[in-house]
């Protein structure tokens, strides 16, 4: 596939070079633009692509990101700050990053569009009409004026072919959500599914509903340790739940035993992964040793589970999520 990359310096010397040195690659499928601002000149090379497939920004400069994308029709995958939506009736892959204003309506893409990642962006009212999706990040994502959890819930209840699902912290009124989407648990294709600890308060939440199709075909599952003890139902619900995935260090093992004893026998788990920062075991060394004594009694029943560390953060859950996705997808 021929590609290429460019960088350059800010100003419209910048976008006229990129304009001339774009035009005679009409060919072109794969560019990754790594720039500061640009102004209308340069976007408008872009049109002269035809046959662009892949398409990434990095811009210092995000607001001068904003474009008409309509013109690059064979676009499967788009990385990039800020745009107006227009029709792409091929695009299978949207990642916005970072774009605070309200999008433009996201049903217009098309119905080939399988894959959303919004990162720091407004809830899309038109999230509901992307039927097709069968992967849907949402990661430091805010309610827009008048929204709430019910309105998420509303969202996430079309999307019934979600196979990957994630989410991360999110901007309201309540800063965190008290229970599972109801929409959650009624998704029958869903195999992966991460909850970042940023979206569950510690105190008050719901367990994970034990109920509903979205356990049916669960393979990975990663959320805060407080959750995940609490659910021990839901878990034995799972038939097919092969590896967990802790976030964070718990502040306490109280009320733990059934989330251990389920660990200890379930058929299926394969994997057994915790996400905790060496200053967060540092200011819980109770805690610590107290999961330590844990995890050497579950090994002690079930020596070839695999139990590892991963690295912090939500940049790292999500990684392992893409691995999986492209996986299936391979």
């Amino acid at each position: 596939m021929p590609s290429g990359g460019i960088r350059g310096m800010p100003g419209v010397e910048l976008s006229i070079r990129l304009l001339d040195s774009l035009r005679p690659a009409g060919g072109l499928e794969d560019l990754t633009l790594t720039l500061p601002s640009l102004g209308g000149l340069g976007m408008a090379a872009l049109a002269e692509l035809p046959l662009l497939r892949r398409l990434e920004f990095h811009a210092s400069s995000p607001d001068q990101l904003d474009f008409d994308a309509s013109p690059l029709t064979r676009l499967l995958s788009l990385e990039l700050v800020s745009v107006h939506v227009s029709r792409l009736p091929n695009l299978r892959r949207l990642v916005l990053d970072g774009h605070r204003g309200p999008l433009d309506p996201l049903s217009r893409l098309g119905p080939r569009l399988t894959c959303l990642d919004l990162h720091g962006c407004a809830l899309p009212r038109s999230l509901s009409g992307l039927r097709a999706l069968r992967q849907l990040v949402l990661d430091a994502w805010m309610f827009g004026p008048g929204s709430n959890a019910a309105s998420l819930d509303a969202s996430l209840a079309q999307l019934s072919l979600l196979t990957s699902l994630a989410l991360g912290y999110q901007e309201g009124e309540d800063d965190g959500l008290a229970e599972l989407p109801p929409a959650v648990s009624r998704m029958a294709c869903l195999q992966r599914c991460l909850f970042d600890p940023s979206i569950w308060p510690v105190a008050g939440c719901q367990p994970l509903s034990a109920h509903g199709s979205w356990l049916r075909s669960l393979c990975w599952l990663g959320a805060p340790p407080h959750i995940l003890f609490a659910s021990s139902a839901a878990l034995a619900a799972a038939p097919t739940l092969e590896w967990v995935c802790i976030l964070g260090m718990p502040e306490s093992l109280d009320g733990s035993e059934a989330f251990w004893a389920w660990a200890a026998s379930a058929p299926t788990l394969r994997r057994l992964s915790l996400e905790v920062g060496n200053e967060e075991a540092q200011e819980a060394p109770e805690a610590l040793l107290q999961l330590l004594d844990a995890l050497l009694l579950l090994l002690a029943r079930r020596p070839l589970l695999v139990v590892e560390r991963i690295g912090t953060g939500l940049t790292e859950p999500l990684r392992l999520l893409d691995a999986l996705r492209e996986e299936e997808e391979g």
